[in-house]
């Protein structure tokens, strides 16, 4: 698929979504990255041979103003953009919690997921990445996030607020979750980190079971014809977990099926 494809077909199953949902909508997908074409990032990533996609639960929205968000341009100026959302973009490049409504948030999003993709494109056979050697190279991981091509996807696409549970995220995936497989299908990703068990089952069942293996029971799949991972990760932005925990939870699984193989 050539990434003028990619672009198009996902502006026509977002098209089909929306019209579904009948309310407002979260664009998403590889991440565009600062003073880089667009078309240059999805060909990155297309060559890549780690292409990482993080499932993550909505976008949460903090005002109004960010309804109907693109979350691709999460790390790319662009001219409309206003002083407040430059100041932002300039903090997710640099890990950085965003500032909305005069208010720091708690955490920064961006940084569990940075770390994490770290681990995921750097850990081989006698190449660990325990957490403390991934902090200590943290401008590393600051130009990794900036230069190699990752995938966010919002499972449920309409925004929501501080709390997405279990019950809507499940009645969104059993409604939507045709929907969610044919984006991926179209991002073709071969990691991918579902932040959620019920994001992780449904992922798991996209593959054939007789083609698949589960080397440990609800945290990590792998399946060999097509070199696909999947991983079952707490959430970034879960409340009371560190990002150590978040790191160590999917890298260890990595590293142990590494060690096994």
């Amino acid at each position: 698929m050539s990434n003028i494809n990619i672009g198009d077909e996902l502006e026509t199953l977002f098209k089909e979504w929306k019209n579904r949902l009948g309310t407002h909508f979260t664009k998403d997908g590889i991440m565009y990255q600062n003073d880089e074409p667009e078309e240059d990032t999805i060909q990155k990533w297309m060559a890549s041979p780690k292409r990482v996609a993080f499932l993550l639960k909505d976008q949460h929205q903090f005002d109004v103003s960010t309804w109907d968000e693109d979350i691709r341009y999460w790390l790319k100026d662009m001219p409309q953009d206003n002083p407040g959302a430059l100041e932002n973009k300039r903090r997710n490049r640099e890990l950085i919690a965003p500032i909305f409504n005069g208010k720091r948030v708690s955490k920064s999003i961006l940084k569990p997921i940075a770390f994490l993709l770290w681990g995921l494109s750097m850990v081989e056979k006698g190449a660990d990445w325990w957490f403390g050697d991934v902090v200590a190279n943290i401008k590393d991981v600051k130009k990794l996030i900036n230069s190699h091509p990752f995938a966010l996807v919002e499972c449920k696409k309409y925004p929501g607020g501080p709390v997405c549970t279990d019950a809507v995220l499940n009645q969104h995936l059993q409604t939507y979750g045709g929907l969610l497989k044919k984006e991926l299908e179209i991002l073709n990703p071969n990691m991918i980190v579902c932040t959620n068990k019920l994001i992780y089952g449904l992922v798991k069942d996209m593959f054939p079971k007789d083609e698949i293996t589960e080397p440990q029971k609800d945290k990590i799949v792998y399946h060999k014809n097509s070199g696909t991972f999947i991983f079952n990760s707490y959430h970034p932005s879960a409340r009371g977990i560190s990002y150590q925990r978040i790191y160590e939870y999917v890298i260890n699984n990595y590293r142990e099926f590494l060690q096994s193989n």
